[in-house]
């Protein structure tokens, strides 16, 4: 089962660490060998994300997508609310560097429908509340290209990153979010109600993995506490 194969590590179970940091062991495994532990979701972000413009004043979004190659220019991606409450969707070109803190000069502006902006800002939300540090260390490499995702939720910014991922995983599902959005972008026929059918799909299939995950997790749980439960009639003293 798909779940099986790819889930990782949780955030709530130990593992194993070698004080000479040569390995980490997770259930007997080590991750990334002989097909081991894969990472089924994103990593934080050490690189710059942009948080500002370039007159220094706040930047405020719902969701940002960048990826970069390792050899080439890269392309941005932002999805904003204004002020009338409208939502825009803006792309621009970056290098091959994540490193910055500003927005590149927009290509590509298109006004985008509430609904669309809806599955995207829910999309991103779910799969960076899952970002955290994997035993195997972060997914990047100087030869695969860099995915950064970035958005709000009321208490502050939350940014994920992926590295050329494994196809049919939550990281793979983000980049084919991203990539639809800015095909979109600069699609001249653009067609937002089926660009928004195509990231519903995503979505849901996303929330599905995560919910599973859940379930698995809290059975667990409950079977570790079981297992830890004192024996009736049973004395330590």
């Amino acid at each position: 089962m798909f779940l099986h194969r790819l889930i990782s590590v949780s955030a709530t179970e130990s593992v194993k660490v070698d004080v000479t940091n040569q390995s980490v062991t997770v259930n007997g495994i080590t991750p990334g060998s002989n097909g081991g532990i894969l990472i089924d979701h994103l990593v934080p972000v050490d690189e710059h994300v942009p948080d500002r413009l370039p007159d220094g004043r706040g930047f405020y979004y719902i969701a940002q997508f960048m990826e970069a190659p390792p050899f080439s220019g890269g392309s941005y991606l932002v999805v904003l609310r204004n002020e009338n409450q409208s939502y825009l969707l803006r792309t621009g070109p970056i290098g091959n560097s994540l490193k910055s803190s500003t927005p590149p000069n927009t290509d590509t502006e298109v006004q985008i429908p509430q609904s669309l902006a809806k599955v995207i800002y829910e999309t991103w939300v779910n799969a960076l509340l899952q970002v955290r540090y994997s035993p195997g260390g972060d997914p990047v490499c100087l030869d695969g290209t860099q995915y950064v995702f970035s958005t709000y939720i009321r208490g502050g910014w939350m940014h994920g990153l992926t590295w050329s991922p494994r196809p049919d995983s939550p990281p793979a599902w983000m980049v084919d979010a991203g990539d639809k959005l800015l095909a979109f972008a600069r699609d001249p026929k653009r067609d937002a109600q089926k660009t928004e059918a195509e990231l519903t799909v995503l979505r849901d299939k996303l929330l599905r993995y995560i919910n599973q995950v859940a379930r698995v997790e809290k059975r667990t749980q409950r079977s570790s506490n079981h297992s830890l439960q004192p024996t009736a009639g049973r004395s330590d003293n």
